[in-house]
């Protein structure tokens, strides 16, 4: 499950913030935030709204697909997986991939991919497995989709060592601390 929190910090940043839910939860620190694919539309590693690029930085991918059939969901899953599991075994920097469905909206698969980084998204998108998921959810009767790429700076996880979930992040006020001591002394 994706989470989606926006808080205004004491600086007056806007910072978005990801977590996935379960054992291994983690949130994430949003730098940037635009569509996957340009105005052609193509998709992008690349953040090609933003002046500055940290190509570093791990990018997730977050979004839906609504079928105008969903009686179509099951089978493209189901046809799906293989795809899945290869991009998640023979592409370098796939953290996760996955296509699953809504259990809300019987139209709706839910997306989430998580990357390295930019060369690893970038290779994704002239991989084999890209064009083949592609090809396949094309071959439905009709579809709407938004896809976002979240480039992100820091990730900590939700739950602290007593197994509160923490919406802060620990790490970050610890700097912020340390550089607000440093300059006191």
């Amino acid at each position: 499950m994706l989470i989606l929190t926006r808080k205004l910090l004491q600086y007056g940043l806007n910072v978005w913030k990801i977590g996935l839910a379960g054992a291994e939860s983690k949130k994430w620190r949003v730098t940037a935030c635009e569509p996957v694919y340009d105005e052609t539309p193509r998709a992008r590693a690349d953040f090609f709204s933003e002046d500055e690029q940290a190509p570093e930085d791990p990018i997730i991918v977050a979004g839906y697909i609504d079928l105008h059939d969903p009686s179509e969901r099951d089978d493209l899953l189901a046809e799906s997986s293989s795809l899945q599991l290869a991009t998640r075994n023979e592409e370098p920097g796939c953290q996760m991939y996955v296509f699953s469905a809504d259990p809300c909206r019987d139209e709706r698969i839910a997306v989430v991919e998580i990357w390295d980084n930019y060369d690893s998204l970038h290779q994704h998108f002239d991989h084999e497995n890209y064009f083949n998921m592609g090809n396949l959810i094309r071959s439905t009767s009709g579809r709407d989709s938004n896809h976002r790429k979240f480039r992100c700076d820091l990730s900590e996880p939700v739950y602290d060592e007593n197994r509160r979930a923490r919406a802060i992040f620990l790490l970050l006020n610890s700097r912020e601390s340390l550089e607000k001591v440093s300059t006191v002394l």
